[in-house]
């Protein structure tokens, strides 16, 4: 592609001042996304771009020119949105923010339409003027699912060929993602629609969680004894017993093996107290342990290594056995 020579020299000059906001920018932004556990991608818009750009005849001077280095914030929902906006507010100069749904649309036209966050770095009193508080940058606050449509279709709207069936295809995945993103901000509404069957996996481990939950409410159990993830809790402690050399195999029959484990421990919670729980061990070794006192678990276990501490066997002393298919953590 041949570009301008003023617009080379321009962006030539201008390169390494742009460099530096990107790394600040991207400095900041990606600690934020690493906090929150969001995705994070980021370019330098390059010089064959930037001359596109200035082509398209929607720019009438350099300062206007609002993209010189982009990035994305990938949040999971849309719900997310609204705190990114105001970090991003409180980092950075903002310039505009062109949100979601603000500009006009026909109801039957599915595009781009992410929010986008302009700004620049904070200016700092000094005697000489910074070139790279001038810069604006842009930040897009994009979906997962909308990330994933933004990826998958960027060789459509940058492609050399025009394809009417290429870009009917990126309309109706577009239309897609709103459908998914709105399901997902109306998650509990929007499941009420549903019609419900039973699996009795699901059902097991519904009861684990009302029950154990229940005895933590109810200061049967200490509060700092409950899980972080009551459903991942529940799915190893459903795969400990299930793994028990006394479960069997299948069917209603392991259904009501899991059934009468989970109601021993709970009486045994309960018979025990709040008191006398070791609070140096999770809950999973508390519930390994007492389930292995009561006959539910017992060796071998098939396809499960449990980790058995020095205080794990100091509190449930009939784990030994476990020891030597246990998770090893020197190794």
């Amino acid at each position: 592609m041949i570009v301008p020579t003023r617009v080379r020299r321009r962006y030539e000059k201008a390169k390494p001042h742009i460099d530096a906001v990107a790394a600040a920018v991207r400095n900041t932004v990606l600690g934020y996304c690493d906090q929150q556990g969001y995705a994070y991608v980021g370019r330098v818009k390059t010089l064959e771009s930037l001359a596109e750009k200035i082509e398209t005849g929607r720019f009438s001077r350099w300062s206007e020119v609002d993209d010189l280095f982009g990035c994305a914030v990938v949040i999971p929902t849309l719900a997310e949105e609204r705190p990114t906006l105001e970090f991003l507010e409180s980092v950075f100069t903002q310039v505009a923010i062109k949100k979601r749904g603000t500009t006009q649309k026909r109801p039957d036209s599915f595009r781009f339409d992410a929010t986008r966050f302009y700004g620049r770095l904070k200016s700092y009193e000094s005697d000489t003027a910074d070139p790279r508080e001038q810069i604006t940058f842009e930040v897009q606050v994009r979906s997962a699912f909308e990330h994933a449509w933004s990826v998958t279709t960027h060789h459509i709207y940058k492609s050399k060929s025009v394809d009417w069936k290429a870009e009917r295809l990126a309309a109706q995945l577009k239309a897609a993602v709103e459908q998914l993103d709105s399901l997902v901000l109306a998650a509990d509404l929007s499941s009420q629609t549903i019609v419900e069957h039973t699996w009795p996996e699901l059902t097991a481990k519904r009861n684990m969680v009302d029950r154990l939950s229940r005895l933590v409410s109810e200061g049967v159990v200490p509060e700092t004894l409950a899980p972080k993830d009551w459903s991942r809790f529940a799915d190893n402690l459903l795969s400990l017993v299930g793994a028990s050399g006394k479960a069997p195999k299948g069917g209603q029959e392991r259904g009501r093996f899991t059934t009468e484990a989970f109601t021993k421990l709970e009486a045994e919670l309960r018979a025990v107290g709040a008191a006398k729980l070791p609070l140096s061990l999770s809950f999973l070794e508390v519930g390994f342990g007492m389930l292995v006192q009561l006959g539910m678990i017992a060796p071998p276990l098939y396809r499960f290594c449990p980790l058995v501490t020095d205080d794990l066997l100091g509190f449930f002393p009939c784990v030994e056995p476990f020891r030597l298919t246990s998770f090893d953590l020197e190794n």
